[in-house]
């Protein structure tokens, strides 16, 4: 008698193959919350040079400045500044000034910022730079401080002198090298302003401390 012929696969019968759970009803599907929050929380890119270009205006509206510059409010500027200087250099004249490390090294950048910030705005001017005051290299942070306010004043009145000559008719500047001038006039005020200010309370500190008048 013939045997069956066997299948040489061993598939057993299709009708007892169990069916995939993953096909199942009712299966749970992957969870995506995680993939769409880091889609809405990924960083924008970062803006193109352009954008970050700032034009004489952005300077002036940073700088706290609205009204347009006109020779004659340069000048009242610059007075200004001089003014301020002049306060900080009576306080720097004060018997038995003493200054803390920390007040030491914030005077001495502001004022060296202030300088900057008046070379600058002497050279969109055209006016002259003033060589720099020579102050010895043993000199007392109030010997440097003073001589940084030299050379605050003596740019301050060569501008002064170049804004004299062109508000007289001695050449022209276009609004916007006013505008930068201006820009960099406040930004010195700025520095001033504060080294006078600290020097001011330093200067009142003392003298309660010492309970004289000065």
């Amino acid at each position: 008698m013939i045997k069956p012929l066997v299948d040489p696969t061993g598939a057993s019968d299709p009708s007892k193959i169990t069916p995939d759970k993953t096909t199942q009803k009712g299966m749970n599907q992957p969870d995506t919350s995680s993939f769409q929050a880091y889609k809405e929380e990924a960083p924008a890119a970062p803006p193109t040079s352009k954008a970050t270009e700032m034009t004489p205006m952005d300077l002036a509206t940073k700088a706290g400045i609205s009204t347009t510059p006109t020779y004659q409010s340069l000048l009242a500027q610059t007075a200004n500044t001089q003014d301020t200087l002049g306060n900080a250099q009576s306080s720097l004249q004060t018997p038995n000034l003493k200054l803390k490390k920390s007040q030491t090294d914030l005077l001495n950048t502001k004022l060296n910022n202030a300088n900057v910030n008046l070379q600058s705005a002497n050279e969109k001017l055209g006016a002259k730079v003033p060589d720099q005051t020579q102050v010895p290299k043993n000199a007392s942070p109030v010997a440097r401080f003073v001589g940084l306010l030299t050379d605050g004043q003596n740019k301050l009145n060569e501008a002064k002198t170049t804004l004299q000559n062109l508000k007289s008719g001695q050449g022209a500047l276009q609004p916007g090298q006013m505008l930068l001038i201006q820009v960099k006039l406040s930004q010195a005020q700025q520095e001033i302003e504060y080294s006078s200010v600290l020097l001011s309370s330093v200067v009142s500190s003392l003298k309660t401390i010492l309970g004289i008048q000065i």
